[in-house]
């Protein structure tokens, strides 16, 4: 080889190089960031709307049932589909716990993101449980009243 045939880049070039390739790479990841925690949040609020909408309805029934003497029913109504709420709301905790641990192993999330939802998945797996004992409770006192 003759001098005249090697190409040696400047530094500035190899500056320019890095910093580009650098603004590409947060780009690209910021991106992969936001997408994936938009569709739980779209999901969460479907579900929270459905659930909500059925409370509704259960909330109007249990006035028709409480004028007839169905409390113990309304109530347990009322309950389950609290419950309901209360389990959904745990599937999409347990969804975006499962994305942020992928996402801390491959490096796009850090440790505080991860105890973030590892915290509201348990908060919602307690308010699902608690949901549970208030059925078997509601249910229980109508064995005894009834």
């Amino acid at each position: 080889m003759t001098p005249a045939n090697t190409y040696q880049p400047t530094d500035e070039f190899r500056e320019h190089l890095e910093r580009e390739v650098l603004r590409r790479y947060r780009r690209n990841t910021r991106e992969q960031m936001r997408r994936p925690v938009r569709r739980p949040r779209l999901a969460k609020a479907a579900a929270i709307v459905i659930v909500s909408a059925s409370l509704g309805a259960t909330a109007g029934f249990a006035s028709a049932q409480i004028g007839q003497g169905g409390v113990r029913d309304s109530l347990l109504a009322a309950a389950r589909a609290a419950a309901m709420l209360a389990q959904t709301r745990f599937d999409i905790a347990k969804a975006e716990a499962g994305d942020v641990t992928a996402k801390v192993r491959v490096g796009m999330a850090n440790q505080e993101t991860l105890a973030a939802a590892t915290a509201e998945l348990r908060d919602m797996e307690a308010r699902r449980n608690a949901m549970g004992v208030n059925i078997d409770e509601i249910s229980a006192s109508g064995r005894r009243h009834g």
